[in-house]
């Protein structure tokens, strides 16, 4: 028997249910991004918040085989490991370098605005002090093109996005003084955007894990199921 407590669910009058909603109900009422808000936010989402988590589980769900999820995930498939510990194996991967970088993001952006300095001012205080800011660059991308998608998005259904807004023209400042791309990257991007909405910054690292972890599925039925059981001896 389990010694943990949780307000996220309970068996109660015969059913499952999810934060006082009976699954059932929620099978035939709900769609999943809204029962994952209600998961993870004990709240049913506005219009806005449903467009806003959709696009960015959609942006964050995989880019190759590049990255050290995807890589290392696929690496243990080949061995011929279950599916699952394939996932795993790969989801041990995120962290600070690779996939967390959006909770971090969205706790210092919401500082910056806070703190009333212009973009400019921020750019020139990170190039002074060698700061790298979490969000800001990346090795593919002058220009990513998930952050973009992610703006338009978010100017329709919010109107005001001022996390965004200042998170945009600190990139184009640091562009600017070091006379080199460094784009807002899809980490950024929802790191602001979570700010915007009011969510706490670890939801940020939420929707990437959330994510990510369907894209690795992905791979590690692609490799598993192409028979290439590359490593074999010991």
């Amino acid at each position: 028997m389990s010694t943990f407590t949780t307000s996220i669910g309970e068996i109660k009058d015969d059913s499952y249910q999810l934060r006082g909603t009976p699954i059932a109900e929620l099978i035939r009422n709900a769609d999943f991004i809204s029962t994952i808000w209600l998961a993870w936010m004990n709240a049913v989402p506005t219009d806005a918040v449903r467009a806003l988590l959709n696009a960015c589980l959609v942006a964050c769900i995989d880019h190759g085989t590049e990255p050290p999820s995807a890589n290392v995930t696929r690496i243990t498939a080949s061995c011929g490991k279950p599916i699952a510990d394939a996932v795993a194996a790969g989801l041990l991967t995120l962290g600070p370098r690779h996939g967390n970088a959006a909770g971090a993001s969205s706790a210092w952006i919401r500082e910056a605005l806070t703190s009333g300095r212009s973009a400019a001012a921020i750019a020139t205080e990170s190039i002074e002090n060698k700061k790298r800011i979490p969000g800001f660059g990346h090795p593919e991308y002058d220009v990513d093109p998930r952050t973009g998608a992610l703006a338009t998005i978010a100017t329709a259904q919010l109107g005001a996005t001022p996390h965004l807004t200042l998170a945009l023209e600190i990139s184009a400042a640091l562009t600017a003084q070091k006379e080199k791309p460094l784009p807002l990257n899809v980490d950024g991007a929802i790191g602001a955007i979570v700010a915007d909405l009011g969510a706490p910054a670890d939801i940020a690292d939420a929707i990437f894990i959330a994510s990510r972890t369907i894209g690795l599925l992905a791979h590690a039925r692609e490799e598993a199921g192409s028979g290439a059981l590359r490593y074999q001896r010991g």
